[in-house]
């Protein structure tokens, strides 16, 4: 709310959905397509967009999909959105359930890894799957593990707390301390998906706290190179003037990384 009072509703418990999308401009339509007003055809069709309240949710970080669910990630639990009836999700046909008290400390924390979210909460690293049931369940992935280390981590540092996942190493990195005014070293927390283990690495500075990696972001796994090859005609070579031609054509190669980490070379801070 820019510029509300005391009386402004809090629109971080809000989730907002456009009408049916036809076509681009659809996507911003988030309102009936009737006149709620009207006397004579006041009616919400199952294709209207509109706004769902999540009673109860503060400060919403993420949403995101999971099978038939939208799951909605808030700073004190975790809600799903899905369709009341067996036809789905409609303007006029959806439901909402708590799953978990249990929220999210940092928007950017939230990684979606095989089905499953993973994201850094006030009193643990939580994961939200599927029980064999079928039902969501949100559990605490590092108690008896990690938890003396991650109660140690200030509040501060868990909010700015950057999070991916590398689906060829198939390891979901962490990045903390990774300001760049904390004055300590970045560290990076790493779970291994298939051997269902942690690590932690140290990204140390060199002078002045710099560089200081700050982020990590996903980037496109191939890269491209210039091949020079000679321009041969018939058999011979050509040369212009003594000097041997060649072509230059680019090559796509795929590689075994997709993360790019962000790093601080040179700041001029104003405090």
């Amino acid at each position: 709310t820019i510029d509300g009072d005391g009386k402004s509703p809090s629109l971080s418990s809000y989730v907002v959905f456009s009408q049916l999308v036809k076509d681009s401009s659809d996507i911003t339509n988030c309102f009936q397509e009737s006149d709620p007003t009207s006397n004579e055809d006041s009616a919400i069709a199952a294709t209207d967009g509109g706004f769902i309240r999540i009673d109860g949710a503060y400060n919403i970080q993420a949403l995101v999909s999971a099978g038939e669910s939208l799951l909605v990630i808030a700073q004190n639990g975790v809600w799903k959105i899905t369709g009341g009836s067996s036809y789905g999700f409609g303007a006029d046909n959806y439901k909402v359930d708590k799953i978990s008290d249990e929220g999210c400390r940092s928007p950017k924390s939230v990684v979606y890894v095989d089905g499953s979210i993973m994201f850094w909460g006030d009193n643990g690293i939580y994961l939200a799957s599927m029980s064999n049931l079928g039902d969501l369940k949100v559990e605490n992935i590092i108690k008896d593990r990690l938890q003396n280390l991650y109660n140690s981590i200030d509040i501060s540092v868990k909010n700015k707390c950057v999070g991916v996942y590398d689906s060829y190493d198939r390891k979901i990195r962490w990045l903390y301390n990774n300001k760049i005014t904390d004055s300590n070293d970045t560290k990076e927390l790493v779970f291994d998906v298939d051997l269902n283990s942690f690590y932690i690495n140290t990204i140390n500075s060199i002078s002045g706290n710099l560089p200081k990696v700050v982020s990590v972001v996903k980037s496109n796994p191939y890269t491209q190179d210039e091949i020079s090859t000679e321009l041969v005609v018939n058999g011979d070579g050509v040369d212009v003037n003594g000097d041997d031609v060649d072509v230059v054509t680019t090559s796509r190669s795929s590689g075994t990384r997709e993360l790019i980490y962000i790093t601080v070379t040179e700041a001029n801070l104003i405090v």
